[in-house]
């Protein structure tokens, strides 16, 4: 069912006509001020920032079969991250990633258009940075930027001029770009710490585990156990919860981090993170059934 839901997707996105218009470079001037996600907003769009990943989802599958590039940055966003509580799966992400190479000219145009929203215009901007940087070869999973360094530099300055004009109020761009920061086109953590400070305190749940990380790890900030377990703990709402999140969390608790060791919780957090298919947390829980004193398994990396 997978493979024939991704096959039509494809031909879909081949199917719908796509005009060229040169392959500029040039950005839409809008930016507006942030306004936080209104709990009455039932676009995907909306459902995203609010952390209701699974109806996001459900809400994306009809722009998703259209091909739809929004829709697309979406679903690939959830699913590379297992926001829905399930593993992802690399032959559907590079079919996703593939659908985004084919809307690449059509998303440069709806740039220009004034008839598009600005959520839609900054979803093409942040998956048009992502493109710029990871290179277009739909072969390739994870995508990886060039290896040569004027060249990974180059990508990077180009994805940041996408980048630019969303970050006012785009947590997805903040937390691309957060990722670009400790890259070592900019290695600038105290930047990266920044822009996932700001996401975080938007509501955005993968930022929420971002700084969980860069606070546990002191990346960029003064390293605080504390305020590391706050975050956990705050990214953990989603729905479903975010299993890097649930992961982090049975780290707090099996480290002490900011709380009261306890092993018993740590097996808890651990084993949800497990049960929706991530791999640390599985690592994990198994580690503490086993009694084992192997180091934990975390996500020390930026995820957007």
């Amino acid at each position: 069912m997978r493979k024939l839901l991704g096959t039509c997707l494809l031909i879909a996105a081949m199917l719908l006509p796509l005009t060229g218009c040169g392959g500029f470079d040039l950005f839409g001037s809008e930016i507006d001020s942030y306004q936080p996600p209104s709990p009455e907003d039932h676009t995907p769009a909306g459902l995203v920032a609010r952390g209701q990943y699974s109806a996001a989802l459900e809400a994306l599958q009809p722009g998703l079969r259209l091909g739809e590039p929004e829709a697309v940055f979406y679903v690939l966003t959830i699913r590379k991250n297992g926001l829905d509580g399930r593993a992802a799966n690399p032959e559907e992400l590079r079919l996703l990633w593939d659908v985004l190479i084919l809307r690449s000219e059509m998303m440069r145009q709806g740039l220009r258009d004034s008839s598009l929203s600005t959520a839609t215009k900054n979803a093409y901007r942040t998956a048009l940075a992502q493109l710029a940087y990871f290179g277009s070869d739909p072969s390739i999973w994870p995508p990886q930027p060039p290896a040569d360094q004027t060249e990974r530099d180059r990508a990077a300055a180009n994805a940041v001029r996408y980048l630019s004009t969303a970050l006012s109020d785009f947590t997805p761009a903040m937390n691309f770009m957060a990722y670009l920061y400790l890259e070592p086109s900019y290695q600038s953590p105290s930047q990266a710490y920044a822009a996932s400070l700001t996401a975080a305190e938007r509501g955005d749940f993968l930022a929420m585990g971002n700084m969980a990380w860069l606070l546990r790890g002191g990346v960029g900030v003064e390293k605080n156990d504390l305020r590391a377990a706050h975050w956990a703990r705050q990214g953990c709402q989603s729905l479903p919860p975010v299993s890097r999140n649930q992961n982090e969390m049975g780290y707090v608790y099996e480290a002490g981090l900011g709380v009261t060791a306890d092993l018993a919780e740590a097996a808890i957090w651990y084993g949800r993170s497990a049960a929706q298919g991530h791999q640390a947390g599985a690592a994990n829980a198994l580690r503490l059934k086993k009694e084992t004193v192997e180091p934990a398994v975390l996500d020390d990396e930026i995820l957007f």
